[in-house]
């Protein structure tokens, strides 16, 4: 019988591969390395994970940019006949054939792709005085951008509000200011019934920094609209406000002025919207068509808080058209050197009649320049105004001091310039406006009209959308982008 010469309590315990070894010396090697190499296994895997922690731990929760929310909703193709001249292709992927059974067709692209900008902390945008691009995705199958402002974002717009840095030519000279003052009897005359409220009042939405995010500003929008126009302002958004379609001429901002609506559920979604564009501005005041003079004024008011680096302002409603392409072409270049003045269709001083009927939607009481028949100032129809920026902190300070009245054309771009000293008016002459859309509509259509149109009326449902395709098309015949060659 064998017997083993060690006790059998050494070994009794241990696995099979471990008795055997330490029964053979000659394995105690392979033990050993096999010890080390399952040590340093472990240690490296308690290693790993530990350094895994320690970055979560140590991550810092970095802030998400705010953006200026510019966004391009739609990618603007004209199909055109096969016998054009091709510029730019529509990328490959991303054509849009015409249906038609006609002659065969292609596709051109009429824009440039655009940058969208977006600035980082808003303390910081002003010392940098950049913008900072990020990419934007125009292809068909990506109209929608999915960007929105937070609730943090709110916050911080609400809580930090920052100063724009001056465009050289948007400074106004400091003895104008101080020399502004109401002409004599002109408080008599009106004869105002309050005073106007928004001057000193803050803003229920804001977006301090759509200006200031901005480099080289050379165009700000502002466009009066009423808290229930949600799809014209998306319409703006989508057609000639969007500067993706034309940027490779100019930059422009748009902000939608508006006031408090008395439903709820209209405020509500003015709340959501401001969280996706980030483009209201919404005073606190009730939006109502004989409040308008406390918009116009809140815009002023914002324009000399926010926005002194733009060159020009251009003022419009939001059943307007305008085209961005004759504006950067023609009136920007003709206009941006100007100081102190209004560019408008303007009113010259006694000739437009006061509506004493009440069953007129101007109706004035006979109490507002009484024994007058006709206003006793310059001003300029509403619809379309462009500003010099250096006028606008002089307006702004003006209407401080002018007594309320609540004919807005006839108070903002009349009675309260009329106070500044040296405020030049410029008419804007020839057929250069069609506030009729489907006129406008009618003779775009007809390759044979100039339609010389600066602006058309879009009032009507569907009417931005049909206006800017041709608008777009008519720049890129003009320009030979494309050819329109003759049957």
């Amino acid at each position: 019988m064998y017997t083993s010469h060690k006790p059998a309590s050494a070994t009794a315990g241990l696995p099979q591969f471990i008795t055997v070894a330490c029964r053979r010396k000659q394995n105690l090697i392979s033990l050993s390395c096999f010890l080390v190499i399952f040590f340093i296994l472990f240690m490296n895997i308690g290693f790993s994970t530990r350094a895994k922690h320690v970055n979560v731990y140590n991550e810092k929760q970095v802030p998400k940019e705010i953006r200026h929310v510019h966004e391009c909703h739609c990618l603007v193709t004209v199909a055109l006949p096969a016998n054009m001249m091709k510029i730019n292709d529509v990328e490959k992927g991303n054509s849009i054939t015409d249906t038609k059974p006609s002659a065969p067709t292609k596709t051109y692209v009429l824009q440039k792709k655009d940058q969208d900008y977006q600035h980082k902390d808003v303390n910081t945008v002003i010392e940098s005085k950049q913008e900072y691009p990020g990419q934007r995705n125009n292809t068909v199958a990506n109209r929608t951008s999915t960007s929105k402002f937070t609730k943090s974002t709110i916050n911080i717009i609400e809580k930090k509000p920052v100063e724009s840095f001056y465009h050289p030519r948007a400074k106004i000279p400091d003895n104008i200011l101080h020399s502004i003052t109401l002409k004599p009897n002109f408080t008599r005359l009106i004869n105002a019934s309050q005073i106007v409220l928004t001057v000193n009042t803050s803003y229920i939405l804001e977006n301090p920094t759509l200006c200031s995010s901005v480099r080289n500003l050379n165009i700000i929008v502002i466009v009066h609209t009423s808290p229930d126009h949600k799809e014209r302002r998306l319409s703006i958004r989508n057609t000639w406000a969007n500067d993706a379609f034309y940027h490779h001429l100019g930059n422009v901002r748009t902000v939608f002025l508006l006031g408090k609506s008395k439903d709820q559920n209209i405020q509500n979604q003015i709340k959501e919207e401001f969280k996706r564009y980030g483009d209201l501005l919404q005073g606190d005041f009730i939006d109502d068509y004989h409040n308008l003079t406390l918009k116009g004024v809140m815009a002023y008011k914002w324009l000399t808080e926010r926005c002194r680096n733009a060159e020009l302002v251009l003022k419009v409603d939001d059943d307007i058209s305008v085209d961005m392409f004759k504006m950067f072409n023609v009136y920007f270049p003709k206009y941006r050197l100007e100081n102190m003045t209004i560019i408008c269709n303007h009113i010259l001083e006694k000739t437009m009649g006061i509506l004493r009927k009440n069953d007129s939607k101007w109706y004035v009481s006979n109490d507002h320049f009484r024994g007058l028949g006709a206003y006793p100032t310059d001003y300029c129809s509403g619809f379309l105004v462009l500003f010099t920026n250096d006028l606008i902190p002089a307006l702004y300070q003006s209407s401080k001091v002018t007594p309320f009245f609540w004919v807005d054309d006839v108070y903002l771009y009349g009675l309260v310039p009329g106070n500044v000293p040296g405020v030049k008016y410029i008419g804007l002459k020839g057929n250069w406006h069609q506030l009729g859309g489907q006129v406008a509509i009618k003779c775009y259509k007809n390759e044979t009209e100039t339609c010389p149109f600066l602006v058309a009326g879009a009032g009507a449902k569907g009417e931005f959308e049909e206006l800017w395709p041709h608008m777009v098309k008519r720049y890129a015949v003009n320009t030979k982008v494309i050819d329109l060659d003759t049957k």
